[in-house]
């Protein structure tokens, strides 16, 4: 149940071990926070962008199915309203540098700072080894100023979250057992990321690429994708699962639930299942189809996330999205994405675009303007996650996944799901 990235790659993985599958989606398109937009005659990514590279599991998938993968152009920046203004994002793992001498650590750190940041690399491996909030962790060994000017701009641009509230090995998996083997932590970045490559990438021509190949794969394989059907309540008699949708009666020997956290709870409550629903943020999205010779020239590389909030402006993060994606901007269109904590008006978003890009621009140079609204997961305590996992053993092939099972991230998302069907 459920057609967004999760349930997808579940059901062609169990499609690829024999299995005959049915696919229940409620709305009347796949992928979830993974969507196509058409703006000014250019798909591009409504919601999800990209893929972390710390693991291979995503670019195999697109392998696998056929897409060719590609790194992002440009250097992304932070911006702050004060002098300097703006500095380059680490290059690293969520804003935590793979080096002490990163070009982000001189833009965004006094003498005394850098100093600080310095000791990582003698303090001794066991330090803060078994801190488990990310904010923790690296104020420990680099310094506060370290998590205010390049962590949080980056964990709150990208997830709405401080780095104080986010658990290490759930965002950055073997950051903490690296550090313990390499003996800092920003030995411990550069070992699960590859020296010298992006942190992310992206299927050529878009994100959502990768659930249109998805779908034509479980299609040709047999697998049956039913949208607009609305499961309504699962049931199990003993001999295997009854499923009804809006559209009739369906039977089933397993069901995994790829659904949002509500949703499966609302599906497991009549089965005697309860847990606590993770809360989830509501994230908005402003995409921009903009012409003005300005912006040929990348004025922020690929984007700046907001460092410091600024009574000026509103958005939290700007994506230059045709230069770091550059198929999606020919002949001098230019495609910005902004990312809000409340739905935007266009003069809101041109007024954010042009002070964070530092290019004056009026409605005259929009070519297009769409605004996206999604309600970002928070995953599961791992707790709770332990106990519903037991609840659900109770039931022969009764499972679920997602990202507020698994995490957030599209690896993370991939991994579980493929995970959950062996």
């Amino acid at each position: 149940m459920g057609a967004g990235l999760a349930g997808l790659v579940a059901a062609r993985a169990l499609l690829m071990d024999g299995e005959s599958v049915d696919v229940f989606e409620a709305e009347d398109s796949p992928g979830g926070l993974v969507a196509p937009h058409t703006l000014a005659g250019l798909a591009v990514d409504g919601g999800a962008e990209a893929f972390a590279v710390r693991t291979s599991v995503v670019a195999d998938l697109c392998a696998e199915l056929g897409l060719l993968v590609a790194e992002p152009k440009g250097q992304p920046h932070i911006w702050w309203p004060e002098a300097p203004h703006r500095w380059p994002m680490a290059n690293g793992v969520l804003g935590i540098p793979g080096s002490l001498d990163d070009p982000s650590l001189v833009g965004a750190l006094t003498a005394d700072e850098l100093l600080k940041a310095g000791c990582d690399a003698t303090m001794g491996s066991d330090v803060a080894s078994d801190e488990t909030s990310l904010g923790a962790l690296v104020d420990a060994r680099l310094g506060p100023a370290v998590v205010e000017r390049l962590v949080e701009p980056v964990t709150r641009g990208i997830y709405g979250r401080s780095p104080a509230d986010m658990d290490v090995d759930t965002v950055a998996p073997g950051l903490r057992a690296a550090m313990r083997e390499h003996g800092s932590l920003t030995a411990a970045v550069t070992a699960i990321r590859a020296p010298g490559t992006a942190a992310v990438a992206q299927p050529v021509g878009g994100l959502f690429r990768l659930v249109d190949a998805l779908v034509a794969d479980i299609e040709r394989r047999g697998g049956r994708i039913h949208l607009g059907h609305s499961v309504l309540h699962v049931l199990h008699d003993g001999h295997g699962w009854e499923i009804r949708t809006r559209s009739g009666l369906a039977r089933a020997d397993r069901i995994l639930l790829a659904v949002s956290a509500r949703g499966a709870a609302s599906l497991l409550t009549p089965l005697g299942i309860t847990f606590e629903v993770p809360p989830t943020h509501p994230s908005f999205q402003t995409l921009l189809a903009l012409r003005h010779p300005g912006l040929d020239s990348g004025p922020v590389g690929s984007g700046v996330v907001v460092g410091r909030r600024d009574p000026r402006l509103v958005a939290r993060a700007l994506t230059h999205y045709s230069l770091k994606w550059p198929w999606a901007g020919p002949d001098g269109h230019h495609v910005v994405r902004l990312a809000y904590a409340a739905s935007p008006t266009l003069e809101q978003s041109l007024a954010d675009t042009s002070l964070l890009l530092g290019v004056e621009l009026s409605q005259q140079d929009v070519l297009d303007f769409a605004v996206h609204a999604w309600e970002m997961p928070t995953a599961i305590a791992a707790d709770a996650r332990a106990e519903l996992e037991d609840s659900l053993s109770r039931f022969d092939a009764l499972s679920v996944t997602g990202a507020w099972v698994a995490g957030n991230g599209i690896a993370a998302v991939v991994k579980a799901a493929q995970e959950v069907v062996t």
